[in-house]
């Protein structure tokens, strides 16, 4: 039996579910961590490609270094997450890029490092 820190430490069994990761039949999706956050950035600007089509654009507040990007249950192939640390101002003070791959089966969510560079 699995437990819920394979999957992302720190959330319980409820949580997990809530966030669609707790089961097989539900959202696939990637679990990404945030490294070399700038200071001086409140937040990132993130958008998603899964087989070179534009997807979604999330915005992540600052502190906030594990997020969850979520995709339907069918949906499969090769995921690109481009990130921006955006200042106060507007204006990009670093970005980062995320390869991975969605696919189906027993382990739906994956893992992923974003690391941003100035």
């Amino acid at each position: 039996m699995w437990t819920s820190r394979s999957l992302l430490p720190g959330l319980g069994l409820a949580a997990l579910s809530s966030l669609g990761l707790g089961s097989c039949g539900g959202d696939v999706g990637i679990v990404v961590s945030v490294e070399n956050w700038p200071s001086a950035s409140p937040y990132l600007l993130v958008d998603t490609q899964v087989n070179g089509t534009p997807g979604q654009q999330l915005r992540v507040p600052a502190g906030q270094t594990r997020f969850v990007v979520r995709f339907p249950g069918g949906q499969t192939g090769d995921l690109t997450l481009s990130a921006s640390a955006i200042d106060d101002t507007g204006c990009k003070v670093a970005r980062g890029q995320l390869s991975s791959t969605l696919s189906g089966g027993l382990r739906r969510t994956g893992e992923g490092t974003l690391t941003l560079t100035k």
